[in-house]
């Protein structure tokens, strides 16, 4: 099945910390402008509803993962529980490194290595690398593997993270 690129839903999973919330929200509005559909906890979530509930309903609908890595990301049990259901599920991993953490210092930490160690990762850490070239990376990236690609954006206290991709599908996004 072929799916355009209104079609793709990203799950972008997230620590909530200030400045990744605002890295996160600006990582979500640039996929938006090329045509990808994200599924975000602050739209997404209306107020008062079962929050782990419509987390488990964004995870069944994605078809990958984006991870945004940070040291409290890699230490939440509800981050770490969400990347490892994606894992299971096949989704398609992107991890996205906004910090560089420990991944050895913790049980935790090293499952999440554990799952992520084969994949190569997109580094998006501020000061050190160029967001515009890492976006395109990304991209590039995620249209070479031919994935569709869910993005789930979740809170480190609520717990989301991990990109993953259970069926492949031929990846159609227009050239910017």
């Amino acid at each position: 099945k072929t799916m355009s690129a209104t079609d793709k839903q990203i799950f972008l999973s997230y620590g909530r910390e200030p400045e990744v919330t605002v890295f996160a929200r600006r990582l979500r509005d640039d996929l938006v402008s090329m045509g990808f559909t994200i599924w975000f906890d602050q739209t997404d979530i209306p107020a008062g509803s079962d929050w782990r509930g419509a987390i488990g309903t964004g995870l069944d609908r994605c078809t990958a993962l984006i991870a945004i890595i940070t040291h409290k990301y890699v230490g939440s049990r509800f981050c770490a529980s969400e990347l490892y259901a994606a894992s299971g599920d096949g989704k398609a991993l992107f991890p996205v490194f906004y910090e560089h953490p420990d991944l050895s210092a913790s049980e935790q930490a090293r499952g999440v290595k554990y799952v992520i160690s084969g994949i190569n990762w997109t580094m998006f850490r501020p000061g050190v690398d160029d967001y515009d070239l890492s976006l395109k990376k990304l991209v590039a990236g995620m249209k070479a593997k031919g994935w569709s690609v869910c993005l789930v954006v979740v809170h480190v206290a609520r717990g989301i993270w991990s990109i993953y991709n259970r069926r492949r599908w031929a990846m159609q996004m227009h050239s910017r």
